[in-house]
């Protein structure tokens, strides 16, 4: 112990269920990937090589993937320092946009209990050492090796010389020998000077580690690697090549059973050999080419504050996509060169203004908000696990909001190619919204100040909302004792949102019933549908030619809805079927935008971003949807006044 020091550190107790509790804990597939690739990139590698280690394939018709890179390696001590620490191992732990040193082993361990070969070159001397589990205590460690000393007696260490020594239960002979299938040193004649190589062995020695994570079944397709390190990281350097080998073809029985003579692009062997370029060099280079692109548009602060940039880019697809990269369009979060929370979900396009699947397809959308600091406390950091980001102060990110205001000035090339895939319907009657305004509002919401430029009153956006002053007056008048506080801490009271601001200045306002504006809704197919059994999705974000915002998007196309139409249109003559649709459709229509306003009413004591994302999620909405009961007395209302008397029996 230090003599300086004024603490004795933490001791970690049982390894076993912490690491697996963390690796638990990361969502995203694939993270171990990116982890031995942040590794090698930290180590200074120019060139990094995911790759199949051919000697168990030929002995044993086991497939192993190895990842090698021509860093600075380490030396005995420094691989024996850095494998067997959890947590910042050889380097410092920083703040919270520094590794941590403990993602490779995470995400890595729980899966290859069998264990985890490194193999690292320094100056022209190989060490190794192998990690592993230990199923009696529970604990993962550096495996004990028995070696001979310089006396010839027997020695106990956890790290070796790799050359020409072997495992024969793994079908490896000589790990000394596994740089020459590395194909930045092929061409020597002697070992790397530098460099590291780390090898898979998996949960048993006659497993399959090429296709990833055994629990991540995401993880199983053939071109998985390859396809997620050309998603997750936004742009290689020109200066480094990172390359993946992979089988052609998802069944075993067509792989190669020895190490090919050549490994090229197309995969003649078997095994393609793809490069890793980033998701940036993708969108513009493979599949199609980018037609319009902004990349560098600023969010206005004053809508969404401090900065946060959005790049955009509308591609046009020429043929099959790619499968080594992104395929489809997606929105996600750019982070120190690394894509976080991607998504081509159709909810989270819809967010962003964006609602027919023909243009989803096309647009990639990346949003990048400013790291947090000491000075800036408004910007984002990763977890603990590196596979998510959170706003300063453990917030989710604001999505909705990021959304909102990019759909409030929506690229004109985007509008126009949604115009042309789905030309919006200005000629629709919204008389019914007058109607529904009379009879339900009032129940639901009662008038409040918003902020407005034009109006006669005054709003203070520092001020505890009638709710928070009835609570604290309920506390005050209240005769019974309250347990008396230590003397550094304050209560504290939780406050309602309000639609002004947070500098604590009164601003303009006009007194408007919030709720007038309905939404308005639309026919929509099973592929606008993120799932193709959901009967309806909203779409907040729509500015509609009435002044309202929003829109339910009903699927016209769904099991129950056509039901619905056809038992309705079986008691009316064929000449009929096309009213009686657009009756029935108003009718389940104009319900689900009832449901919509009435949940968005709740935003008064939820947020906003909780509303959208769960009480009008399209699961929620298809909840609401089905069953239809009251609907049919509604509709056959409505049609037998349109229609009159109905078909002979």
């Amino acid at each position: 112990m230090s003599p300086n020091a004024e603490v004795l550190p933490l001791l970690m107790g049982a390894t076993g269920p912490i690491v697996d509790r963390n690796k638990r804990d990361i969502r995203t597939p694939g993270q171990w990937l990116r982890e031995l690739k942040e590794n090698a990139d930290e180590a200074g590698a120019s060139n990094i090589h995911f790759g199949i280690e051919w000697q168990g394939v030929e002995n044993l018709g086991v497939f192993r993937r190895f990842v090698a890179d021509d860093g600075k390696g380490m030396d005995d001590q420094e691989i024996n320092q850095f494998m067997r620490t959890y947590g910042g191992g050889g380097k410092p732990i920083g703040a919270e946009h520094e590794n941590f040193g403990i993602g490779a082993k995470v995400t890595l361990l729980p899966w290859n209990r069998e264990g985890i070969v490194v193999i690292s070159y320094k100056n022209g001397v190989a060490s190794m050492i192998r990690l592993k589990h230990d199923p009696v205590m529970n604990e993962y460690g550096a495996f004990i090796w028995t070696a001979e000393n310089e006396f010839g007696g027997d020695e106990q260490v956890v790290v070796i010389s790799p050359e020409e020594f072997g495992i024969s239960t793994w079908g490896i002979h000589d790990f000394g020998s596994i740089w020459k299938q590395v194909p930045f040193w092929q061409d020597q004649l002697t070992p790397p000077e530098h460099g590291t190589i780390i090898v898979l062995i998996g949960n048993d020695p006659l497993e399959d580690t090429i296709l990833g994570d055994p629990d991540r079944p995401e993880e199983r397709a053939p071109h998985f690697p390859a396809r997620y390190l050309n998603t997750r990281i936004w742009q290689v350097p020109e200066e480094m090549s990172i390359t993946v080998d992979v089988p052609t073809s998802p069944d075993k029985n067509n792989w190669p059973h020895s190490e090919p003579e050549n490994v090229d692009l197309l995969g003649k062997s078997g095994i393609a050999r793809r490069p890793v370029k980033g998701a940036h060099h993708y969108i513009h280079n493979v599949g199609g080419e980018v037609t319009d692109s902004s990349e560098m548009e600023t969010l206005h602060p004053s809508d969404i504050g401090h900065n946060v940039k959005v790049h955009w880019f509308l591609r046009k697809v020429e043929g099959r996509p790619n499968p080594y990269g992104p395929r489809d369009g997606m929105v996600a979060v750019l982070y120190d060169n690394e894509l976080y929370d991607i998504s081509s979900e159709q909810w989270r396009f819809r967010q962003f203004g964006i609602r027919w699947k023909e243009v989803q397809r096309d647009t990639y959308l990346i949003v990048e908000p400013p790291p947090s600091n000491g000075e800036q406390k408004h910007g984002v950091y990763p977890l603990g696990g590196r596979d998510a980001l959170n706003l300063y102060g453990g917030k989710d990110l604001p999505f909705s909001e990021w959304g909102m205001v990019f759909a409030g000035a929506l690229p004109e090339a985007i509008e126009k190619r949604l115009q042309e895939a789905r030309p919006d319907d200005d000629e629709v009657d919204r008389s019914w919204k007058e109607r529904f305004a009379e009879r339900y509002l009032q129940r639901w919401r009662q008038p409040r100040l918003r902020s407005a430029d034009s109006g006669d009153a005054k709003i203070d956006p520092t001020a505890r909302s009638p709710r928070m002053e009835s609570v604290r007056n309920r506390e005050q008048s209240s005769s019974e004792a309250k347990p008396q506080r230590p003397k550094n801490t304050q209560p504290q009271l939780i406050a309602k949102k309000t639609t002004a601001d947070r500098s604590g200045k009164t601003h303009a306002a006009r007194r408007s019933q919030m709720a007038a504006a309905i939404p308005d809704w639309a026919r929509a197919s099973a592929e606008d549908m993120d799932e193709p059994y959901y009967v309806a999705a909203f779409d907040p974000t729509r500015e509609n030619p009435d002044g309202s915002r929003g829109v339910v998007m009903l699927n016209a196309e769904h099991e129950a809805v056509i039901q619905f139409v056809r038992e309705f249109q079986d008691k009316y003559p064929p000449q009929a079927a096309d009213q009686v649709e657009a009756e029935c459709l108003n009718v389940l229509g104009q319900s689900l935008v009832a449901k919509v306003v009435h949940a968005q009413s709740l935003s008064a004591y939820v947020p906003r971003e909780e509303v959208e994302t769960s009480f009008l999620s399209p699961v929620s909405l298809t909840t609401a949807a089905l069953g239809m009961v009251f609907e049919t007395e509604g509709v056959g209302v409505r049609i037998g006044g349109v229609l009159g008397v109905r078909k002979a029996g």
